[in-house]
């Protein structure tokens, strides 16, 4: 029997691929290899047949977000990520399909998303879904995505499931991320009821140091009666504002105290704190930052700190 000659090439397969590296690079061909495509260019409806497959792959998932942003229209948007319906506990967990799950709450309208905030919430983990979610990367970053971009009757149920475990997450760095959107976004209930919690483990986290920013965000949003809460349980901690101001992730609670955002007495009260200690605050750039408008009064020996 004579030898056989190379393998033909079936038609199309080098138009395929071109077509393909050229619309999604490297990824494209990938996908010609794997089977998906093998006589037509790489298109919507392919991607969006095997969304969940691609999504979980870290050289593939860009494929399947510059899709979905690039959708034509919401419909078809709207199929490729109900390519996810079922699996979105699954894709929060995963880096990559992650971010295709943000990539749609952003690009579609609430209603055509809603499931995502819905698995999220009916995941059968302990204590509840949201709160093992915020604790991930990539699981606060759908949420921080879901509370900013929905109305906030739609998410009460999630919003809630989130501040019944407020005591644990401000203390997660993911978890205080999420937090913070609640604060920013969320109803004044939510954000009261979450700021009433800070201020009582004010002492906790501030000796902790790591939670400066979410202390901070909530003595700018906090209603007012909460956030002045807040700031007597902050200030009652002894020399937590100095110590605070030397760190990095720190020293925007101190800052904002300074800025008088809980009131002309409390940043009164705050400053003279921390003009005892200027000649250190000095020594550190988050310290030079929170005393920036007083470094004139101390040069000139009016204060005493220099």
């Amino acid at each position: 029997r004579p030898p056989a000659g190379p393998r033909a090439r079936r038609p199309g397969c080098a138009t395929a691929g071109a077509t393909a590296v050229q619309r999604y690079g490297q990824g494209g061909r990938v996908v010609l290899h794997m089977g998906c495509l093998a006589e037509q260019a790489l298109d919507d409806t392919c991607i969006a047949k095997h969304a969940l497959l691609l999504a979980h792959d870290r050289n593939l998932f860009a494929v399947v977000v510059r899709s979905l942003e690039e959708s034509q229209n919401d419909k078809a948007a709207a199929r490729l990520l109900g390519a996810f319906r079922g699996h979105v506990w699954e894709a929060v967990q995963c880096a990559h399909a992650s971010r295709v799950l943000e990539a749609g709450i952003t690009r579609l309208r609430p209603a055509d998303c809603r499931f995502i905030a819905q698995e999220i919430l009916e995941a059968p983990v302990a204590p509840n879904g949201p709160a093992v979610a915020a604790r991930l990367l990539s699981g606060s970053r759908v949420l921080q995505h879901i509370v900013e971009m929905f109305e906030a009757a739609e998410i009460e149920t999630l919003v809630s499931a989130l501040l019944a475990e407020a005591a644990s997450l401000a203390r997660d760095h993911f978890g205080r991320c999420a937090l913070q959107h609640v604060l920013e976004y969320g109803t004044e209930v939510q954000r009261r009821r979450l700021t009433e919690s800070l201020a009582a483990q004010a002492a906790t986290l501030c000796h902790e140091g790591q939670a400066g920013a979410l202390l901070a965000t909530a003595l700018r949003c906090a209603p007012e009666e909460s956030r002045d809460r807040l700031a007597a349980a902050v200030m009652a901690v002894p020399s937590v504002l100095p110590r605070l101001s030397r760190t990095r992730r720190g020293h925007s609670l101190p800052l904002a105290l300074v800025e008088g955002v809980a009131g002309p007495a409390v940043a009164q009260a705050a400053v003279q704190e921390l003009l005892k200690h200027a000649p250190a605050l000095r020594g550190g750039r988050f310290g030079r930052r929170v005393m920036a408008p007083y470094w004139p009064t101390l040069k000139k020996g009016i204060c005493g700190g220099a």
